[in-house]
């Protein structure tokens, strides 16, 4: 009796598995991939129109992005937006140091100064640094054979640029050492999430209100509403910040996995600087509506708040 060859594709299956895994494999020692984008986060300051600066680059090590440099108005990167930066091909491996490189002299079309704020009256007020490399805030990253990661960089307006009362020629400036430590921040594009929300502010409100999303249990309020030693700027520690406007919705962008609570505050125009606001008082919310708020990655979470009073501050 002649027996049928029935087995034998299932026999070569293991093969044909070994030989597509051999196909597969990375080489270990091959580069991957980092790419970079731009975003910013708002400031409350109705004389400010733009503010432009010249990025050269994004430099990790010793490496750095060489698409040539590109002058941007950061207020157009807001609620989401975002800018291509470039990208590097990295060996796998470790690394510590990301540092955002601006030109301070001349922009991309050759104009000077490289960055500045331009305020509604066109004038514009020169920002400069002491260091040309701005270190940007977060743990560094590990990068694996062949693997793309997509960052989102969050230059804070609101944290990086201060105004000045004794020169009204030159009212900007970046901030102190400190001030641009924490105002540059980074992010995995695939891994943020986004948390929008109205709140209700049932009359307590003043001129202007601001939203801070803190990490759960960072906000302190004596440290947070005044400057601290070596700074210029208050709710320092907040991740990110957005105004509310005027129909009570308020959106939160690129904000690592993580647990959050929100801190609303209100701002009254300042009498004798039209255009400049001033610290009026905390918003109350019950904190089953502000506490707590889980997000996990790429996640798009609403939230609704109903402002229960005020402290004057």
């Amino acid at each position: 009796m002649r027996l049928q060859p029935i087995f034998l594709p299932f026999l070569l299956l293991p093969l044909l598995a070994g030989t597509c895994a051999q196909e597969d494999t990375i080489d270990p020692n091959a580069p991957g991939t980092v790419e970079f984008e731009i975003t910013d986060a708002p400031i409350l300051d109705d004389d400010i129109r733009a503010v432009y600066v010249t990025v050269a680059g994004v430099q990790v090590g010793e490496q750095r992005t060489d698409g040539g440099k590109v002058t941007l108005d950061l207020l157009d990167l807001q609620d989401g937006n975002t800018f291509a930066l470039g990208s590097l091909d990295l060996d796998p491996g470790s690394y510590e140091r990301i540092e955002l490189v601006l030109d301070y002299e001349t922009t991309s079309g050759g104009e000077s100064p490289g960055c500045y704020v331009e305020t509604t009256d066109g004038t514009r007020h020169e920002l400069t640094a002491i260091v040309d490399n701005l270190r940007i805030l977060q743990d560094g990253f590990d990068l694996s054979a062949g693997e793309l990661r997509r960052f989102v960089v969050d230059f804070d307006v609101r944290k990086a640029v201060i105004r000045q009362l004794n020169n009204p020629d030159d009212c900007y400036d970046f901030g102190t050492t400190f001030d641009l430590r924490d105002a540059l921040r980074h992010v995995e594009k695939s891994e943020a999430a986004t948390l929008t929300g109205t709140l209700a502010a049932n009359g307590f409100a003043d001129a202007k209100t601001v939203v801070y999303a803190y990490r759960s249990g960072k906000f302190d309020f004596d440290e947070e509403t005044e400057p601290q030693p070596g700074s210029t700027v208050r709710f320092a520690q907040a991740v990110t910040s957005a105004p509310v406007r005027s129909d009570g919705s308020f959106s939160l962008h690129f904000l690592p996995a993580d647990s959050y609570e929100l801190h609303f505050f209100t701002y009254r125009e300042d009498a004798d600087q039209p255009g400049q606001y001033e610290l009026s008082g905390q918003l109350e919310a019950p904190a089953t509506e502000v506490r707590g708020l889980q997000l996990t990655p790429r996640q798009m979470r609403n939230v609704t708040v109903g402002a229960t009073g005020v402290i004057p501050l």
